[in-house]
C-alpha cells in the first residue's frame, strides 16, 4: 500500500518547544531551544523511530504531543473516527480521552509497564537474555555468536564519549596493546580498566549525582569487545549529545576525530571509517568550532 494511500495516525508538523535559561546575556534570559521545529507524520501499522542521544529533546518532544507541556508553536493532529483532531484545541477532558489511545511510556520503563503483562509472544526470549556477570562476561561474545548461529549480533547501538570510545569500548589498556586495527578488532568482551577521561565523564551523570565527584565512579567495566561491534550486522553510532538542549556539547571534537581522523584503537570509533556504520550526526554537533566570546553565548 503507497505511503499517500496509509491512514495517519498522528501529524507533527513545525513544532518547537523553547525554555528560557537561568543564564543572562546583556541582562537577557537566553532562550534554549529543546524542540526546533520537528515536523512527522506516524502511519497506520507504521513503526516510527525518533533517535538521539540524551538530552536532545526526544522526552520533550513526546510530553509536547501529549500536551504534558505546551508547545511554544507548531500544530499536532490526531486521527479519531476517520478525522483529524487539532490536539492543542482539546479541552482538558477531551486531552484525558485522547491519552487513553496515545500515550508515553518514560524513560523508566519498568515504572509504566510491567514486563509480566506483556503478550508472551511479543516477549524477548528468555534463553536469549545474558547480563554480564562472572559466569557469562568471560564468554559474552561466544554466547552472542552461538545464539546467532555465527552471524553476531542484529544490531549494536552505540555513542561516543570524551574518549572517543564507541558505547563504552574505552581505549583502555587491555585493548590498545596491539599492532593496527585489523588485530584490535579481533579483541572480544571482558572486564577492562576504565580511561580517566571516561571517569571524569561518567562522574557527572545523574546515576553519580551529576557530582563530578570521581570517587563514585568503579574503576573498572565490563563490556563487549571491538570483535562484536564489527560482527554485528546492523551498526548505528549517533553523535547528537547536547548539553540541556543548548548548543553545549563536547561531541563536536570527538565527531570529528571518529568520522575523518586516523583509524586507532587510541579512537576506538574510528573503527566505523573500516568496517562501516549508520552515523547520525546533527546539525548542532556539525556545528564550526569557534571561541564562544568571540561568537556570543
Amino acid at each position: 500500500m503507497m505511503e499517500a494511500e496509509r491512514q495517519k495516525l498522528l501529524v507533527v508538523e513545525d513544532l518547537c518547544k523553547e525554555y528560557l535559561s537561568r543564564q543572562k546575556k546583556n541582562g537577557q534570559h537566553r532562550t534554549v531551544k529543546a524542540v526546533d521545529h520537528a515536523s512527522f507524520s506516524v502511519l497506520r501499522g507504521e513503526t516510527f523511530g525518533i533517535v538521539g542521544e540524551s538530552g536532545c529533546g526526544k522526552t520533550t518532544l513526546g510530553k509536547c504531543i501529549v500536551r504534558l507541556h505546551e508547545p511554544t508553536s507548531g500544530s499536532m493532529y490526531f486521527e479519531k473516527d476517520g478525522s483529524m483532531q487539532d490536539i492543542l484545541k482539546l479541552s482538558r477532558e477531551d486531552s484525558f480521552k485522547m491519552r487513553q489511545k496515545l500515550q508515553i511510556v518514560f524513560q523508566d520503563p519498568y515504572a509504566s509497564l510491567n514486563p509480566m503483562r506483556i503478550d508472551e509472544d511479543l516477549r524477548p526470549k528468555k534463553e536469549n537474555i545474558y547480563y554480564h556477570c562472572k559466569e557469562f562476561t568471560p564468554i559474552y561474545s561466544d554466547l552472542i555468536m552461538e545464539r546467532s548461529e555465527g552471524k553476531g549480533a542484529d544490531a549494536c547501538y552505540s555513542g561516543p564519549g570524551w574518549t572517543g570510545h564507541c558505547a563504552f569500548i574505552d581505549p583502555s589498556p587491555e585493548f590498545i596493546n596491539v599492532k593496527d586495527m585489523d588485530e584490535y578488532l579481533e579483541q572480544k568482551a571482558g572486564i577492562v580498566t576504565l580511561h580517566p577521561l571516561t571517569i571524569a565523564q561518567n562522574s557527572l551523570h545523574g546515576v553519580f549525582g551529576q557530582s563530578g565527584d570521581v570517587s563514585w565512579v568503579p574503576p573498572k567495566a565490563a563490556t563487549i569487545g571491538p570483535f562484536d561491534v564489527a560482527h554485528s550486522r546492523h551498526r548505528l553510532e549517533s553523535h547528537a549529545l547536547t548539553t540541556g538542549g543548548s548548543f553545549s556539547s563536547w561531541q563536536r571534537m570527538v565527531s570529528r576525530l571518529i568520522t575523518h581522523g586516523p583509524i586507532t584503537p587510541l579512537v576506538p570509533g574510528s573503527m566505523f571509517q573500516k568496517i562501516g556504520a549508520t552515523i547520525l550526526l546533527s546539525e548542532e554537533i556539525a556545528q564550526p568550532i569557534e571561541c564562544m566570546e568571540t561568537v556570543g553565548y
